[in-house]
């Protein structure tokens, strides 16, 4: 089991957020807040200001509605409020082809964040479950594996 961290996620899509809370169901952890809108994301903005919600680790998807700006307006006001957050930007823009070295003007899009997911998966080096290993440590990659079906 991991160590308890208070996770957020700022994700519009039901599959992303169930993709995110099933790797961390493994290890005994889960997404404790979830916001699918540019409003929800206020509200949730407002609890951590409050002091009422003090997070880890917040998941914030590039695109919340309508630009992939959006995500950019979070974690600077994460950041702000909330500095010791790590943030994970989660996105759909990859580099093209993708490979482990990361271009400036694609690392400009994605620089406010502590870690880059990118949703398709295809590269290795930047999947959500290499993000949130690396931030919560403990090797999601790894407690995935199905003990029964590698011993084949």
């Amino acid at each position: 089991m991991a160590e308890k961290k208070n996770i957020i996620q700022f994700e519009p899509e039901d599959f992303y957020h169930a993709v995110v809370d099933q790797m961390l169901f493994g290890v005994g952890l889960s997404v404790n807040h979830w916001a699918r809108t540019k409003a929800d994301a206020g509200k949730l903005v407002q609890q951590i200001e409050k002091g009422e919600i003090v997070p880890d680790v917040a998941i914030i998807d590039t695109m919340l509605e309508k630009n992939h700006h959006e995500g950019r307006v979070v974690a600077q006001k994460l950041r702000e409020i909330s500095p010791k957050t790590k943030l994970i930007a989660y996105t759909i823009v990859e580099q093209e082809p993708p490979s482990e070295d990361i271009t400036e003007d694609w690392k400009q899009d994605h620089d406010w964040a502590d870690y880059v997911a990118v949703k398709s998966n295809r590269n290795p080096a930047q999947t959500i479950a290499k993000g949130l290993s690396q931030i919560i440590g403990v090797d999601l990659d790894e407690k995935q594996k199905d003990p029964e079906f590698e011993a084949r």
